[in-house]
């Protein structure tokens, strides 16, 4: 587990990383770059790797920032560390052939 405290911070450390990457989770609302803009960002490069939003606020708050209405794959706050855990892995499940 690879972790940044931003998302210029997440952005630099993924083009550093010579290890695969299968999953971003990222907040919804972040100072200087929000989870929408850093997805954005991410998947210009790497396209294949599965995003997780995380966010105090409602799914359909944000839902309009994204591109192409993309399906995205959310979990509001607060929850346990179990539902993070489930919600990572239903999204690699459904990843897999």
């Amino acid at each position: 587990m690879l972790e940044a405290d931003s998302g210029d911070s997440a952005l630099e450390l993924l083009d550093s990383c010579e290890e695969r990457i299968d999953m971003l989770v990222t907040d919804v609302v972040m100072p200087r770059m929000d989870g929408p803009t850093l997805m954005g960002h991410v998947r210009r490069s790497k396209s294949d790797i599965q995003v997780v939003f995380i966010s105090g606020y409602a799914e359909d708050v944000f839902r309009d920032e994204l591109e192409n209405n993309e399906t995205i794959n959310f979990l509001a706050k607060p929850f346990p560390i179990r539902e993070l855990a489930a919600k990572v892995k239903e999204v690699m499940a459904a990843e897999s052939p």
